[in-house]
């Protein structure tokens, strides 16, 4: 039974205990179990003509139903007069936050969306979505989002029901295929990923049991057991997704 592909396999062991993490902890782990056949790649990142880094939470593809781009926001934020507040548990406040977070969600996927069809040489549709898994919903920042091309998820339950209908609402006219999406990974891989072949042909598992795998798609993975070759393909990848 085809399942939902993860890169890395398991979310990075050094980033378990950090707090700030477990919004995204939480997402991967939702994707993981959600045995849908599809692709999701945890931190997508370029770095934009100006210099600046562009970063993705999750670039996610669902066999029959759309791409999208996810960000994620854990705790809690407010909208005041148009600047966004993030609660911040050491200074026991709310701290201003810099970029919004709309702005960042539709930005990263744009740049998805570009990097793939450059490549394809065809027009493909990614639907940014911003994740708040953490909150109710909020009604000054629906209503901002209203006016964008991002769609809100509140909480993390039914994230794939939901998902799927975020794209039926949008209405995709080409949902991915198997093949659509091996062709799409490779080029945001390098083509060192490929989507739904052998297991053991990603490093994902060998003699004795599945390969611990860590890693992110801007930054070196690494095998406890398994092909070593995948050392050697992730930090091609990470100069191939650090490049301008």
């Amino acid at each position: 039974q085809p399942v939902m592909q993860m890169y890395p396999h398991v979310f990075p062991p050094d980033r378990l205990e950090d707090s700030v993490r477990q919004a995204e902890r939480r997402i991967f782990q939702d994707l993981d179990q959600s045995r849908v056949p599809g692709f999701a790649g945890y931190e997508w990142q370029r770095k934009r003509r100006d210099g600046k880094a562009i970063q993705l939470d999750f670039a996610l593809w669902l066999e029959g139903t759309g791409r999208f781009g996810l960000q994620v926001k854990g705790g809690h934020h407010i909208l005041r007069e148009g600047i966004w507040y993030r609660w911040d548990i050491p200074c026991g406040g709310y701290a201003k936050v810099t970029r919004c977070p709309l702005k960042v969600t539709s930005d990263s996927t744009m740049s998805l969306l570009n990097e793939v069809a450059e490549s394809e040489n065809r027009s493909n549709f990614f639907i940014p979505v911003l994740i708040f898994p953490d909150m109710k919903p909020d009604e000054a920042i629906s209503n901002l989002a209203e006016r964008t091309n991002v769609h809100l998820l509140w909480g993390t339950d039914r994230l794939i029901p939901r998902l799927n209908e975020i794209a039926r609402e949008v209405r995709v006219w080409h949902p991915p295929r198997a093949g659509d999406i091996r062709r799409e990974v490779a080029v945001i891989t390098d083509g060192q990923i490929n989507y739904r072949v052998r297991p053991e042909d990603n490093g994902r598992a060998c003699p004795g049991g599945r390969a611990a795998v860590t890693g992110n798609l801007a930054t070196p993975a690494t095998v406890s057991t398994g092909p070593q070759v995948l050392i050697k393909h992730a930090k091609r990848v990470e100069v191939h997704l650090a490049s301008g």
